[in-house]
């Protein structure tokens, strides 16, 4: 059996272990929305619900993800991440590049981009000794501090 779960402003998502991978995930809110036995027709059904919710989307996720991890009709410990984080980091560039190049141009909620406001603001800001302005810290190290442009000397 194939869930497919809402994670409210976050993303809809398909699993075999609802509603631990939600869990997993780090979420304490999240909704059943509906089941299928088919993981094709899951598949398709969870890309449909994303983009009309405007969530981004990517067409490596479920379905193709299992198939490239091998693990489809296998199954996988409810609370073994491990394997999922270890695939991320070691992903082929291949792989790395559809994912980003699915990305381009994805309009964002309204409600993740006050998420991502609100997380930047978060940030302490970095006081510039030679134009005396203040950055968040990866602006700062980037343009900032020894590499101002008003930096005298």
């Amino acid at each position: 059996m194939y869930y497919i779960y809402h994670i409210p402003g976050h993303k809809y998502g398909m699993t075999q272990h609802y509603p631990q991978r939600c869990i997993d995930q780090g979420f304490d809110t999240y909704e059943l929305t509906e089941t299928h036995t088919d993981i094709m027709i899951g598949s398709e059904r969870e890309k449909e619900l994303n983009t009309t919710a405007g969530y981004p989307w990517n067409d490596g996720q479920y379905y193709y993800l299992m198939v490239e991890r091998g693990t489809l009709n296998k199954g996988t410990p409810k609370s073994d991440t491990s394997k999922m984080k270890e695939y991320h980091q070691n992903r082929p560039k291949e792989h790395a590049d559809k994912i980003q190049a699915s990305k381009i141009g994805v309009p964002l909620s309204k409600e993740l981009k006050q998420n991502i406001s609100k997380g930047i603001a978060k940030n302490p800001k970095i006081l510039c000794t030679h134009c005396e302005e203040s950055y968040d810290p990866r602006n700062y190290s980037r343009w900032h501090g020894d590499n101002c442009k008003q930096k005298k000397g």
